[in-house]
């Protein structure tokens, strides 16, 4: 009797099994349909899949957004439990000497070059426009070394302006954020388009934490219990390639 006493209390109290209020760090800029801030509301099929593990195991979420910059500094100093995206390649210098948990994948999605379609496949890119702090993985050595020059702006609106007024070649951004922006703006859903003979990367998108390794845990079961759910959500943000 004892014996079943003292699994019933370690049960009771695992870090696994406690409900939690957690806060997210999160971008505050328009990435729908992955993610947006729209008035004091965190939208979009970042927010419905964090919203529907925490359902899951009674946790209470915050989402707490920042510049994207911003973000990791808030993520440093601990005044957010959680950072969502994150990918250990992410600003590898400015983590460096944290002990942070990463998450299996929420969402693998495409990274690359949109063009004007008539300059589709006719090769190098000299100016290069990307979101302001965005790690540009599969560039950042030709932009130190001054083979491509980098031109960033806050959002992809501001990217539209200026490959229209002709001061970059190319938007190196996600392409789901990009075609879904394109769908209902002036510019039209072919204003630009993927180059994949650019270089181009996968990312993954991770939630990440330096304090609760044990939500992780919970996290990644979540994805692989609920992986058809998952799918769904994807295909109904068109999120899958």
């Amino acid at each position: 009797m004892k014996a079943l006493w003292s699994i019933a209390l370690i049960v009771l109290l695992s870090p696994t099994l406690v409900a939690k209020e957690l806060s997210v760090g999160v971008e505050q800029i328009d990435y729908f349909p992955i993610s947006a801030v729209r008035g004091d509301h965190y939208v979009g099929y970042a927010h419905d899949l964090l919203d529907a593990f925490a359902k899951q195991y009674h946790h209470t979420l915050t989402f707490k957004p920042y510049s994207v910059k911003s973000l990791f500094g808030a993520f440093k100093s601990g005044q957010v439990d959680f950072k969502f995206p994150d990918n250990p390649k992410w600003a590898m210098e400015f983590k460096k000497g944290l002990d942070i948990s990463y998450s299996a994948a929420a969402l693998t999605s495409i990274d690359g070059v949109m063009v004007l379609p008539h300059v589709k496949g006719q090769g190098v890119i000299k100016r290069l426009g990307t979101i302001m702090g965005f790690t540009r993985t599969a560039y950042s050595e030709d932009i130190k070394k001054g083979k491509v020059s980098r031109h960033e702006h806050e959002n992809i609106a501001g990217l539209m302006k200026l490959i229209k007024a002709d001061l970059i070649d190319g938007v190196y951004t996600n392409i789901f954020v990009t075609r879904y922006f394109l769908q209902g703006s002036q510019y039209g859903a072919n204003f630009v388009v993927f180059d994949n003979s650019l270089a181009f990367e996968k990312t993954q998108f991770r939630l990440s934490t330096t304090s609760h390794p044990e939500v992780i845990a919970q996290f990644n079961q979540f994805l692989k219990d609920k992986e058809a759910w998952v799918k769904k959500l994807k295909i109904k943000y068109g999120l899958l390639p």
